[in-house]
């Protein structure tokens, strides 16, 4: 497995994108009309995870955010039949490595309360609670998390 960043305009990372969202319906119920694209992102940076035979196997972004020295990890995806097999913790790792090498301090997340196995990723990785910023400041549904980088570019 490796993981790469990937542009916006990959079909592989607009079908996780659409899968993601598929799932996420699973859980909360369908919200229309909201559905992901990398675009939605402006600046975001998208990372793949690939396996050898070259099938896409889950994704994140990071994406800048209004507290300077910190990105927010969003969009992060396994397919189900790649889940516990490190994958996340690649994509996860690949993040960490990227968001260092522009000499950022912290990586923050929202997740949502009915994603157990993400909320248990995130926090054996180190990620700790935070309280939660707008929009998900009124969402009784987010979590949010934070988990600070040690060993920076700088």
């Amino acid at each position: 497995m490796h993981v790469a960043v990937a542009p916006k305009a990959a079909p592989e990372l607009r079908h996780l994108l659409m899968e993601l969202w598929a799932h996420l319906d699973t859980i909360y119920g369908p919200n229309p009309g909201t559905e992901f694209s990398p675009e939605d992102l402006h600046e975001a940076v998208y990372f793949v995870a690939y396996a050898p035979d070259g099938q896409a196997l889950g994704c994140t972004a990071l994406t800048p955010c209004e507290w300077g020295d910190t990105l927010e990890l969003k969009r992060m995806f396994v397919v189900a039949s790649a889940r516990r097999r490190g994958v996340a913790q690649a994509l996860l790792h690949a993040s960490y490595a990227h968001a260092r090498a522009k000499d950022i301090a912290r990586v923050r997340l929202e997740t949502g309360v009915q994603q157990p196995a993400a909320i248990a990723l995130y926090r054996r990785e180190g990620f700790v609670p935070v309280s939660p910023w707008p929009p998900h400041d009124t969402d009784p549904q987010s979590l949010c998390f934070e988990k600070t980088l040690v060993g920076s570019a700088s």
